[in-house]
Protein backbone atom coordinates (compact mmCIF):
# COMPACT_ATOMS: atom_id res chain seq x y z
CA UNK A 1 0.00 0.00 0.00
CA UNK A 2 2.09 2.85 -1.73
CA UNK A 3 -0.41 5.41 1.00
CA UNK A 4 0.18 3.62 4.12
CA UNK A 5 3.84 2.79 3.39
CA UNK A 6 4.62 6.89 2.65
CA UNK A 7 2.79 7.64 6.10
CA UNK A 8 4.25 5.03 7.76
CA UNK A 9 7.28 6.33 6.98
CA UNK A 10 6.65 9.92 8.16
CA UNK A 11 5.31 9.05 11.55
CA UNK A 12 2.36 10.80 10.08
CA UNK A 13 -1.79 9.63 11.60
CA UNK A 14 -2.73 7.83 9.08
CA UNK A 15 -6.30 8.85 7.77
CA UNK A 16 -8.19 5.65 6.60
CA UNK A 17 -12.56 5.49 5.75
CA UNK A 18 -15.17 2.69 4.67
CA UNK A 19 -17.57 4.17 2.71
CA UNK A 20 -20.39 1.54 2.21
CA UNK A 21 -24.00 0.69 3.20
CA UNK A 22 -25.35 -1.67 6.00
CA UNK A 23 -22.51 -4.59 5.43
CA UNK A 24 -20.15 -1.73 6.19
CA UNK A 25 -22.21 1.06 8.73
CA UNK A 26 -23.56 -2.60 10.81
CA UNK A 27 -21.91 -5.49 12.75
CA UNK A 28 -22.46 -9.22 13.50
CA UNK A 29 -24.08 -10.94 16.58
CA UNK A 30 -21.43 -9.84 18.54
CA UNK A 31 -21.05 -6.20 17.86
CA UNK A 32 -18.01 -5.87 15.16
CA UNK A 33 -18.18 -5.02 11.60
CA UNK A 34 -15.45 -5.88 9.57
CA UNK A 35 -14.32 -2.08 10.15
CA UNK A 36 -13.30 -3.22 13.83
CA UNK A 37 -12.08 -5.88 13.08
CA UNK A 38 -9.42 -4.38 10.17
CA UNK A 39 -9.03 -1.42 12.82
CA UNK A 40 -7.31 -4.38 15.46
CA UNK A 41 -5.00 -6.00 11.94
CA UNK A 42 -3.42 -2.70 10.92
CA UNK A 43 -3.19 -0.84 13.70
CA UNK A 44 -5.14 2.01 11.81
CA UNK A 45 -7.91 4.51 12.88
CA UNK A 46 -10.51 3.55 10.96
CA UNK A 47 -13.64 5.84 10.53
CA UNK A 48 -16.51 4.20 9.57
CA UNK A 49 -18.95 6.36 6.99
CA UNK A 50 -21.05 3.53 6.00
CA UNK A 51 -25.25 4.16 5.52
CA UNK A 52 -27.64 1.13 5.67
CA UNK A 53 -29.69 1.01 2.44
CA UNK A 54 -27.71 3.24 0.21
CA UNK A 55 -27.04 2.67 -2.97
CA UNK A 56 -23.96 3.73 -5.29
CA UNK A 57 -26.49 5.07 -8.57
CA UNK A 58 -27.88 8.61 -7.91
CA UNK A 59 -31.27 8.28 -7.97
CA UNK A 60 -33.63 10.92 -6.62
CA UNK A 61 -36.26 8.91 -5.42
CA UNK A 62 -33.78 5.98 -4.27
CA UNK A 63 -31.56 6.24 -0.83
CA UNK A 64 -28.54 6.91 -3.21
CA UNK A 65 -25.25 7.25 -1.02
CA UNK A 66 -24.76 10.83 -3.03
CA UNK A 67 -27.32 12.49 -1.14
CA UNK A 68 -26.44 11.42 2.74
CA UNK A 69 -24.74 13.67 5.22
CA UNK A 70 -21.86 10.93 5.41
CA UNK A 71 -20.80 11.40 1.58
CA UNK A 72 -20.15 14.90 2.66
CA UNK A 73 -18.40 14.01 5.61
CA UNK A 74 -16.06 11.40 4.00
CA UNK A 75 -15.29 14.20 1.23
CA UNK A 76 -14.44 16.31 3.95
CA UNK A 77 -12.21 14.33 5.81
CA UNK A 78 -9.38 14.96 3.50
CA UNK A 79 -8.34 10.46 3.70
CA UNK A 80 -5.02 9.14 2.48
CA UNK A 81 -7.08 5.52 1.91
CA UNK A 82 -10.80 5.15 0.95
CA UNK A 83 -12.05 1.86 1.44
CA UNK A 84 -15.19 1.43 -1.28
CA UNK A 85 -18.14 -1.17 -1.04
CA UNK A 86 -21.29 0.05 -2.60
CA UNK A 87 -23.91 -2.16 -4.75
CA UNK A 88 -25.49 -4.96 -2.90
CA UNK A 89 -28.65 -2.48 -2.58
CA UNK A 90 -28.30 -1.31 -6.09
CA UNK A 91 -30.11 -4.98 -7.39
CA UNK A 92 -33.32 -3.54 -6.58
CA UNK A 93 -32.85 -0.24 -9.16
CA UNK A 94 -30.56 -1.90 -11.42
CA UNK A 95 -29.29 -0.51 -14.43
CA UNK A 96 -25.70 -1.11 -15.49
CA UNK A 97 -24.77 1.67 -17.18
CA UNK A 98 -26.25 3.66 -14.74
CA UNK A 99 -24.37 1.98 -12.26
CA UNK A 100 -20.95 2.12 -13.83
CA UNK A 101 -21.20 5.76 -14.90
CA UNK A 102 -22.06 6.37 -10.80
CA UNK A 103 -19.18 4.21 -9.77
CA UNK A 104 -16.50 5.99 -11.74
CA UNK A 105 -17.78 9.31 -11.16
CA UNK A 106 -17.46 8.69 -7.50
CA UNK A 107 -14.32 6.84 -7.44
CA UNK A 108 -12.97 9.73 -9.45
CA UNK A 109 -14.16 12.62 -6.68
CA UNK A 110 -12.64 10.49 -4.17
CA UNK A 111 -9.45 9.82 -6.10
CA UNK A 112 -9.17 13.69 -6.92
CA UNK A 113 -9.51 14.68 -3.24
CA UNK A 114 -6.57 17.27 -2.41
CA UNK A 115 -5.08 14.55 -0.12
CA UNK A 116 -4.63 12.22 -3.24
CA UNK A 117 -6.20 9.40 -1.11
CA UNK A 118 -5.55 5.53 -2.27
CA UNK A 119 -8.94 4.21 -3.51
CA UNK A 120 -9.69 0.40 -3.25
CA UNK A 121 -12.84 -0.22 -4.89
CA UNK A 122 -14.41 -3.27 -2.96
CA UNK A 123 -16.67 -5.89 -4.95
CA UNK A 124 -19.51 -6.91 -2.05
CA UNK A 125 -20.08 -10.70 -0.57
CA UNK A 126 -21.82 -12.75 -2.24
CA UNK A 127 -25.96 -13.14 -1.61
CA UNK A 128 -26.20 -16.69 -0.02
CA UNK A 129 -30.03 -16.08 -1.63
CA UNK A 130 -30.20 -18.56 -4.68
CA UNK A 131 -33.72 -18.00 -5.75
CA UNK A 132 -33.21 -14.48 -5.35
CA UNK A 133 -32.90 -12.55 -8.53
CA UNK A 134 -30.31 -9.89 -7.37
CA UNK A 135 -27.85 -12.25 -6.30
CA UNK A 136 -26.45 -13.25 -9.35
CA UNK A 137 -26.40 -9.12 -9.94
CA UNK A 138 -23.93 -8.62 -6.97
CA UNK A 139 -21.76 -12.62 -7.70
CA UNK A 140 -21.69 -11.78 -11.65
CA UNK A 141 -22.37 -8.12 -12.77
CA UNK A 142 -21.13 -5.94 -10.37
CA UNK A 143 -17.83 -7.23 -9.79
CA UNK A 144 -16.40 -6.92 -13.58
CA UNK A 145 -18.09 -3.47 -14.02
CA UNK A 146 -16.24 -2.20 -10.88
CA UNK A 147 -12.84 -3.85 -12.25
CA UNK A 148 -13.36 -1.81 -15.30
CA UNK A 149 -14.19 1.06 -13.34
CA UNK A 150 -11.24 1.15 -11.66
CA UNK A 151 -8.81 0.18 -15.01
CA UNK A 152 -10.71 3.30 -16.67
CA UNK A 153 -10.13 5.74 -13.30
CA UNK A 154 -6.42 4.60 -13.41
CA UNK A 155 -4.26 6.21 -11.01
CA UNK A 156 -4.35 5.57 -6.98
CA UNK A 157 -7.14 3.51 -7.32
CA UNK A 158 -7.10 -0.32 -6.73
CA UNK A 159 -9.83 -2.78 -7.33
CA UNK A 160 -10.36 -5.56 -4.96
CA UNK A 161 -12.26 -8.64 -5.44
CA UNK A 162 -10.77 -10.53 -2.22
CA UNK A 163 -13.93 -10.36 0.16
CA UNK A 164 -16.55 -12.57 -2.72
CA UNK A 165 -12.93 -14.97 -2.30
CA UNK A 166 -13.63 -14.91 1.11
CA UNK A 167 -16.96 -16.24 1.00
CA UNK A 168 -16.10 -18.95 -1.88
CA UNK A 169 -17.86 -16.24 -4.75
CA UNK A 170 -20.83 -17.94 -6.17
CA UNK A 171 -20.13 -21.42 -4.96
CA UNK A 172 -20.48 -19.84 -1.43
CA UNK A 173 -18.49 -22.18 -0.10
CA UNK A 174 -18.08 -20.31 3.46
CA UNK A 175 -21.46 -20.74 5.08
CA UNK A 176 -19.98 -20.28 8.40
CA UNK A 177 -19.04 -16.45 7.13
CA UNK A 178 -22.79 -15.64 6.32
CA UNK A 179 -24.75 -18.11 9.18
CA UNK A 180 -23.99 -18.53 12.67
CA UNK A 181 -25.33 -22.02 13.12
CA UNK A 182 -26.79 -23.83 16.05
CA UNK A 183 -28.06 -27.77 16.72
CA UNK A 184 -31.60 -26.43 16.09
CA UNK A 185 -31.79 -23.35 14.52
CA UNK A 186 -29.39 -21.14 12.07
CA UNK A 187 -28.88 -17.17 12.14
CA UNK A 188 -28.48 -15.27 9.55
CA UNK A 189 -30.14 -13.59 6.85
CA UNK A 190 -27.54 -14.63 3.71
CA UNK A 191 -26.60 -11.34 3.16
CA UNK A 192 -25.16 -9.51 6.05
CA UNK A 193 -22.30 -11.08 7.57
CA UNK A 194 -21.53 -12.98 11.23
CA UNK A 195 -18.96 -11.77 12.85
CA UNK A 196 -16.69 -14.77 11.15
CA UNK A 197 -17.16 -13.70 8.06
CA UNK A 198 -16.50 -9.92 8.74
CA UNK A 199 -13.28 -11.28 10.58
CA UNK A 200 -12.20 -13.14 7.69
CA UNK A 201 -13.28 -9.84 5.17
CA UNK A 202 -10.77 -8.07 7.85
CA UNK A 203 -8.21 -10.96 7.06
CA UNK A 204 -8.37 -10.50 3.50
CA UNK A 205 -7.86 -6.70 3.14
CA UNK A 206 -5.33 -6.29 5.50
CA UNK A 207 -3.40 -8.33 3.68
CA UNK A 208 -3.96 -7.07 0.41
CA UNK A 209 -3.58 -3.59 1.05
CA UNK A 210 -1.49 -3.12 4.59
CA UNK A 211 2.62 -2.93 4.91
CA UNK A 212 1.73 -5.64 8.29
CA UNK A 213 -1.20 -7.25 9.62
CA UNK A 214 -1.80 -8.42 13.30
CA UNK A 215 -5.33 -10.36 12.86
CA UNK A 216 -6.44 -12.66 15.40
CA UNK A 217 -7.17 -15.95 15.03
CA UNK A 218 -10.96 -15.97 13.64
CA UNK A 219 -13.38 -19.07 13.97
CA UNK A 220 -17.22 -19.84 12.83
CA UNK A 221 -18.96 -18.85 16.19
CA UNK A 222 -20.56 -20.99 17.89
CA UNK A 223 -22.70 -18.95 20.83
CA UNK A 224 -25.59 -19.95 19.12
CA UNK A 225 -24.80 -23.41 19.80
CA UNK A 226 -23.81 -23.59 22.89
CA UNK A 227 -26.88 -21.54 24.03
CA UNK A 228 -29.66 -24.18 22.23
CA UNK A 229 -27.42 -26.93 24.02
CA UNK A 230 -28.03 -25.49 27.62
CA UNK A 231 -31.20 -24.74 26.55
CA UNK A 232 -31.64 -28.73 25.38
CA UNK A 233 -29.82 -30.03 28.59
CA UNK A 234 -32.22 -27.75 30.80
CA UNK A 235 -35.63 -28.72 29.19
CA UNK A 236 -35.05 -32.51 29.41
CA UNK A 237 -33.37 -32.24 32.95
CA UNK A 238 -36.78 -30.18 33.93
CA UNK A 239 -39.08 -32.52 34.16
CA UNK A 240 -36.67 -35.24 35.70
CA UNK A 241 -36.34 -33.08 38.66
CA UNK A 242 -39.88 -32.21 38.73
CA UNK A 243 -41.03 -35.92 38.68
CA UNK A 244 -38.11 -36.35 41.99
CA UNK A 245 -39.08 -34.22 43.32
CA UNK A 246 -43.21 -34.72 43.22
CA UNK A 247 -41.80 -38.60 44.60
CA UNK A 248 -39.99 -37.43 47.68
CA UNK A 249 -42.47 -34.85 48.92
CA UNK A 250 -45.15 -38.20 47.82
CA UNK A 251 -43.10 -41.29 49.69
CA UNK A 252 -42.13 -37.91 52.62
CA UNK A 253 -45.90 -37.54 53.36
CA UNK A 254 -46.70 -41.67 53.65
CA UNK A 255 -44.30 -41.58 56.25
CA UNK A 256 -45.83 -38.88 58.23
CA UNK A 257 -48.74 -40.79 57.75
CA UNK A 258 -47.83 -44.10 58.97
CA UNK A 259 -45.59 -42.41 61.93
CA UNK A 260 -48.59 -40.45 63.07
CA UNK A 261 -51.14 -43.04 62.56
CA UNK A 262 -52.40 -45.24 65.98
CA UNK A 263 -53.46 -48.53 64.37
CA UNK A 264 -49.97 -50.03 64.74
CA UNK A 265 -49.36 -48.52 68.29
CA UNK A 266 -51.10 -51.04 70.54
CA UNK A 267 -49.39 -54.21 68.36
CA UNK A 268 -46.33 -52.30 69.35
CA UNK A 269 -46.88 -51.82 72.93
CA UNK A 270 -48.29 -55.61 73.10
CA UNK A 271 -44.67 -56.49 71.81
CA UNK A 272 -42.78 -54.62 74.21
CA UNK A 273 -45.11 -56.28 77.22
CA UNK A 274 -44.12 -59.39 75.94
CA UNK A 275 -40.73 -59.39 75.76
CA UNK A 276 -40.58 -58.32 79.18
CA UNK A 277 -43.24 -60.56 80.23
CA UNK A 278 -40.47 -63.18 78.92
CA UNK A 279 -37.70 -61.67 79.88
CA UNK A 280 -39.13 -60.99 83.39
CA UNK A 281 -40.11 -64.88 84.07
CA UNK A 282 -36.40 -65.85 82.74
CA UNK A 283 -34.99 -63.98 85.51
CA UNK A 284 -37.45 -64.25 88.32
CA UNK A 285 -38.58 -67.89 88.01
CA UNK A 286 -42.14 -68.50 90.47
Amino acid sequence: CPAASRLVRAGDALRVIAVGDSITEWAGPAGRGYVSFLEECTGWQISNYGIAGSTMQNVGDWPSYWSTPKYQQAMASQPDIVYLMLGTNDVGIWNADRYRNDAEAMVRAFRDLPSSPRVYVMAPPPMFLRHYLGAQIVDDEIPPLLYRVSVVVGRNVTFLDVVPQVFGGSNHTCADCMYERGILTTRGDGVHPVDYGYARMAEALCAATAPSCSCPHARPGRQLWTLELVGLVAGCSLPLLLCLFCSCVFYRSRLAVFVTSTWWQPCALRGLRGRWAETSFRTHPV
